[in-house]
């Protein structure tokens, strides 16, 4: 029978698990033995027990709902230091407890170390902490693990059991898109835990949830990667159980000692989008809640964000594409067709003479768009034209033929043999390119060097876009063992020392050991796990392309932008890319079709994201049954539905009001400004916020702010009429 606990009564309960030895190296705190009861923690609806003996949960209930176990009772006892495991007779723990709390104190006497945990409730979740280490002998701590001691654990027998992981297939080191060995991750989802396999080993993970009767739990932890451990229990035959719990914690790193581990284990029970169930979309939306909100800078909603293809690759018969002052009538352009939009124009191809050149270093100005002083004078102009110049850099790379190499190889991420691993070279006939520990980079200072010389040299800038920015360039040398979490580790000190600097930061690719980190990233489209999606609505900004379930989000192509037409053909890897110079119309269609519908989404707060149910399949080519296209639905918490049809017709109902309607866009900005665009001409009904009612309204065309005409507001009309020419924008206002 549980302990019970009475507010202000603390009840002190301790277990000697040391069998047939002789006293502890070094005594612990003052001890009741109170047997093997288990202890119970509350608040409010909420109650967990716990094991006295271990440091373990053992279940959750929720008052009025249900109930989620923990840990096995009979599973063995097992702690892991160092890779080395420990069991009952190997340690002494302690408990002391009162009604919300349990406090540990684990005493590993063959080490002389002792760990202080702390597991306390808190509204709606579980608080897991390491409070202490104590080290009193030669032995330093490096890392800890609890093996197969679930935090939570849902059974097939529940029919109301599902779950959700994040998955990472592994890749050949000999492939030649090799990362580290994993790749973007894919979603997993089951309703029904005892059709699958149990699993002979657990899952490596970053996020997770599991729900029974009601309640969806899900884990958040200060673990910078490899957050979580999952598995099917039942191996090998079905499942008989879905569990998770925590990763491996990293004490020390490099031999620094890292933040004391912090995990919550969040018990949800509120149907946050009303969608008539507590499921994963309840655990996204929890862990979106806790990541960072991104720097304004790139927010598609005012800014005009893009990368200026200067020059491209240093090889023979490649020419700049778009010069400094052929950068500034781009600018001016795009400044008109916007309405004088921010922009942030990322300058590639800015140093050294081309894109991917002069690597490691990027202390000198490419003199065939225009040498420093040119570049000095283009940050000066644009100032006139509400934008910012950023730069496109490579931090991750280094060109065995540029100046500067040798003084790389000591970063350079090497294999067993000690040697530089070969990443890639980039075109045919080109240099041998090697990837950059950024552990190593930060540790040896050669990044602050390098990175330092740029900023003195370059105009100042709000932004800086880093090419590629791989968080996994392991490097195995002799004595190093730098893994992905060291690298996943460095690279957010990275971004944060940008932050410091007060740039933010955009990067090639997410990853999402780094969500919460970045403010933007260039190709958001690679993500198709609908949680992550879920999870960084408005915490992450970027493009890409709209594919899948991002449709309903409206992300915008990248924006690649030349003043004369780019050419690239690589055989190498059968690659042709060509850049044309955009004309009005696309720039206008890009701005208004994309970019600010995007932004005017992504303020919005996503609730629930998916395809629409009930779809039946179809007949194609009067032969062949197959399901259709599915039609892809996003609610947010305002009650505004995007929906992409099977046709991928895509429409956006805002307060009742269409705003979007494939190529047609209504998007409010404020309270006092409408912005209006259309491909074809149109008659268009515009519906008129109440508070418009009383006011006079304007309608002005964007890059002719002369052209401003009087609308006519029927009494008690709630819309009006305005004619559309094809491919103009316009502002529907309140009079000043």
């Amino acid at each position: 029978m549980p302990i019970s606990m009475k507010s202000g009564f603390w009840v002190f309960c301790a277990v000697l698990l040391w069998v047939g030895a002789s006293a502890p190296v070094f005594a612990g705190p003052p001890e009741t033995v109170r047997g093997a009861a288990p202890v119970e923690i509350h608040r409010g609806k909420l109650k967990v027990t716990l094991d006295s003996r271990f440091p373990r949960v053992l279940s959750y209930e929720v008052q009025g709902r249900g109930r989620l176990l923990g840990a096995r009772p009979d599973s063995p006892a097992l702690i892991e230091l160092n890779d080395r495991i420990f069991s009952a007779g190997d340690y002494v723990v302690a408990c002391v407890s009162d009604e919300t709390k349990v406090d540990y104190v684990m005493t590993i006497t063959p080490l002389r170390l002792r760990l202080g945990l702390r597991f306390e409730v808190l509204p709606d979740e579980l608080s897991l902490q390491l409070t202490s280490v104590e080290e009193q002998g030669e032995f330093k701590l490096v890392t800890l693990n609890f093996p197969d001691q679930e935090l939570v654990r849902i059974t097939a027998s529940n029919p109301t059991s599902s779950m959700y992981r994040s998955e990472y297939s592994r890749r050949s080191w000999k492939d030649k898109e090799y990362m580290a060995g994993y790749d973007q991750p894919r979603p997993f989802f089951s309703s029904a835990i005892g059709e699958e396999d149990g699993e002979l080993y657990p899952v490596l993970g970053n996020w997770v949830s599991a729900s029974a009767d009601g309640i969806t739990a899900t884990l958040a932890t200060n673990i910078p990667y490899w957050k979580i451990r999952s598995q099917f229990l039942g191996y090998d035959a079905r499942a008989t159980d879905f569990a998770f719990w925590l990763g491996t914690y990293y004490y020390r790193l490099r031999g620094v000692v890292q933040p004391l581990l912090q995990a919550r284990i969040a018990l949800l029970t509120r149907d946050v989008n009303g969608d008539g169930r507590v499921d994963w979309m309840e655990a996204a939306l929890w862990q979106h809640d806790l990541l960072r909100d991104p720097s304004p800078v790139f927010d598609p909603f005012t800014t005009f964000s893009y990368k200026v293809m200067n020059d491209w690759i240093d090889q023979p018969g490649v020419q700049p594409s778009t010069t400094f002052e052929e950068t500034l009538q781009l600018i001016k352009r795009i400044s008109i067709i916007t309405g004088n939009a921010k922009q942030v124009a990322a300058l590639t191809g800015w140093q050294n003479r081309g894109m991917d050149s002069g690597w490691p270093y990027f202390d000198r100005v490419n003199e065939a768009l225009g040498g420093l002083t040119k570049l000095q004078w283009l940050v000066r102009e644009v100032g006139k034209y509400n934008t910012t110049i950023s730069y496109h850099i490579n931090i991750d790379d280094s060109n065995a033929n540029t100046p500067g190499f040798e003084r790389s190889i000591a970063v350079l991420a090497d294999g067993r043999n000690g040697k530089p691993y070969p990443w890639s070279i980039y075109y045919t006939g080109g240099p041998q390119v090697y990837r950059i520990s950024h552990t190593k980079d930060l540790e040896s200072g050669f990044f602050q060097e390098r990175v330092g010389a740029m900023l003195q040299l370059l105009p100042k800038t709000n932004s800086i876009q880093l090419d590629t920015f791989r968080p996994y360039s392991i490097s195995f040398g002799p004595d190093e063992n730098i893994g992905i979490v060291d690298e996943v580790v460095s690279s957010v000190r990275i971004v944060d020392w940008f932050h410091q600097h007060g740039i933010a930061i955009s990067s090639e690719g997410p990853v999402d050991g780094l969500y919460g980190v970045l403010d933007s990233t260039y190709h958001l489209f690679v993500r198709t796990d609908p949680f992550h999606i879920l999870m960084t609505h408005g915490k992450i900004y970027g493009g890409g392309k709209a594919s899948g379930v991002g449709q309903v989000l409206g992300w915008a192509p990248n924006h690649d932008f030349v003043a004369r037409p780019l050419e690239h053909h690589e055989p190498k890897f059968d690659l042709h890319i060509r850049w044309d110079p955009p004309t009005d119309d696309q720039l206008r269609d890009m701005y208004y079709l994309g970019v600010l519908t995007q932004g005017y989404l992504t303020n919005k707060r996503l609730v629930w994201l998916g395809e629409e149910p009930g779809q039946m399949p179809v007949a194609r080519n009067g032969a062949k049954q197959d399901l259709p296209q599915p039609t892809y639905v996003g609610r947010f918490a305002d009650g505004t539905v995007s929906k992409v049809s099977s046709q991928e017709h895509w429409t956006v109902i805002d307060g009742g009001v269409t705003t979007v309607d494939d190529d047609y866009r209504a998007i409010p900005r404020g309270d006092s400004e409408i912005v209006l665009y259309s491909v074809k001409s149109r008659t268009a009904e515009v519906h008129i916020p109440s508070a418009w009612l009383q006011k006079r309204l304007l309608l002005t065309e964007v890059e002719a702010p002369a052209r401003s005409i009087p609308v006519r507001l029927t009494p008690g009309a709630s819309s009006v009429t305005v004619e559309l020419r094809s491919r103009t924008a316009y502002r529907l206002q309140v009079s000043p």
